[in-house]
C-alpha cells in the first residue's frame, strides 16, 4: 500500500493482480484479469476500465484502454517495470509504475496482489515425530484437495477427496467427503500463518483442534491459463 508502513506490504489485496499508487498527487490503481480501476481520492474520482488490453515491450508491461461514457472519450495507459521503487514514505517496492490518464501523468510504485495465494504450498503434513500418525493434505490450484491419514499400521492408505477455498486472507475452508456417508462432508477451518503453516481452528472428531500442518512441496500456483502473465 503506497504511503503506508512495512506492515502495509502484507496487505493481500485478494483478487488483485497488481496494486499501484503514489502520493503527489494521491492516486491508486487496482488491476485484475478483468478490469483496471483508477482512484483519485482528492477528487473523489473512480474510473473503471473493464476491458484493458495488455502488451509487453522488453521489460516494460503496458495495459491500456479507451473509455467512452457517452460524453466523451478517456484514454488510460498503465505501465509497470520490474525496477526498484521507493515511495514518498521511504518504503521500497519491486516495481515502478506510471499512469497516463488523458495526457496527465501519475508516477508511483507497484506490488503484486493476492499475496495469501503466494503463501500456499501444494502439500502439507504434520511435523515429523510430533504425532502418532501423519496427516497429509494435498491441494491443487483448481480447488480440489485430498487428506491422507498415515497410521503406520501396514494398512492401505485411504485418501479423502474434497475441495478447498479461501474465506478471507488467512482462513481456508477444507470440505472433505465423510467416510461411509454418501453426500455428507466434513468441514475443516484452517488459519494460514505468515510462514505458510496451517492450524486447525474447529473441533474435529478425528483430528481434534489445533492440529498444525507444515508446508512442503512446490508453491501452489494459479490454474493453468487462469492467471495472465505479470512483470
Amino acid at each position: 500500500m503506497i504511503g503506508g508502513d512495512l506492515d502495509s506490504c502484507l496487505e493481500p489485496f485478494t483478487g488483485t493482480a497488481l496494486y499501484a499508487g503514489g502520493l503527489e498527487p494521491a492516486w491508486s490503481l487496482l488491476l485484475s484479469d478483468e478490469r483496471l480501476v483508477f482512484n483519485q481520492p482528492g477528487r473523489l474520482r473512480t474510473l473503471v476500465f473493464d476491458q484493458p488490453k495488455r502488451m509487453r515491450v522488453g521489460t516494460l508491461w503496458r495495459w491500456y484502454q479507451r473509455l467512452d461514457d457517452g460524453k466523451g472519450q478517456l484514454d488510460v495507459a498503465f505501465e509497470v517495470e520490474r525496477k526498484p521503487c521507493r515511495d514518498e514514505q521511504g518504503v521500497w517496492y519491486a516495481l515502478t509504475a506510471h499512469v497516463n490518464l488523458d495526457e496527465v501523468l501519475f508516477d508511483g510504485c507497484a506490488r503484486y496482489g493476492d499475496l495469501q495465494r503466494l503463501t500456499l504450498a501444494s502439500r502439507y503434513r504434520t511435523p515429523a515425530g510430533q504425532y502418532l500418525r501423519d496427516i497429509h493434505v494435498l491441494m491443487k490450484a483448481d480447488g480440489s484437495a485430498r487428506l491422507i491419514e498415515e497410521n503406520h499400521n501396514g494398512l492401505p492408505l485411504v485418501p479423502r477427496a474434497g475441495a478447498w477455498r479461501f474465506l478471507n486472507s488467512d482462513r481456508i475452508l477444507l470440505e472433505l467427503a465423510r467416510d461411509g456417508s454418501e453426500g455428507a462432508v466434513d468441514t475443516l477451518l484452517w488459519k494460514l500463518g505468515n510462514d505458510g503453516s496451517l492450524t486447525l481452528l474447529n473441533d474435529d472428531p478425528a483430528l481434534g483442534r489445533g492440529l498444525e500442518l507444515q508446508p512442503l512441496g512446490a508453491p501452489l500456483q494459479w490454474p493453468e491459463g487462469g492467471r495472465k502473465p505479470l512483470p
